[in-house]
């Protein structure tokens, strides 16, 4: 599953100056913490020998999967924005506006703004006929 993102880069920090390092990496290891449940939740769902037990164990991945998506609007509320495998490590980061560009494949000099390519397989008129 894919999850998109509908943020623009206006919404995420420069920084997380505000935040000590220490809550950061609580805020982290809190959602890290969490998607490891999860991710241990959906493989006994798959390895699971009798029809209860799968269906337990995929109870449980989707609360904590709820928590996660909870605990992530929460953060943005207030201003801290937390992204999944935007570093493709599988683990979850304090997202800043750098973050944002190098996962869009933006560049510090633009003006961020995704647009679209023009149009160039227009067809010719042909000539001489």
């Amino acid at each position: 599953m894919e999850v998109k993102n509908i943020n623009t880069v206006d919404e995420y920090p420069d920084n997380y100056d505000f935040l000590s390092k220490d809550t950061q990496n609580k805020i982290v290891e809190y959602m890290n913490n969490y998607q490891e449940d999860a991710n241990n939740n959906y493989e006994k769902h798959i390895t699971a020998l009798d029809d209860k037990s799968r269906s337990m164990y995929l109870d449980l991945y989707n609360h904590v999967v709820d928590i996660l998506i909870g605990s992530k609007n929460a953060y943005s509320i207030v201003g801290i924005k937390l992204e999944y495998n935007w570093n493709h490590d599988s683990k979850w980061l304090l997202a800043t506006k750098a973050d944002y560009q190098a996962n869009n494949g933006l560049s510090d000099d633009c003006n961020c703004q995704m647009s679209q390519e023009e149009y160039t397989a227009w067809p010719y008129p042909k000539v001489n006929k």
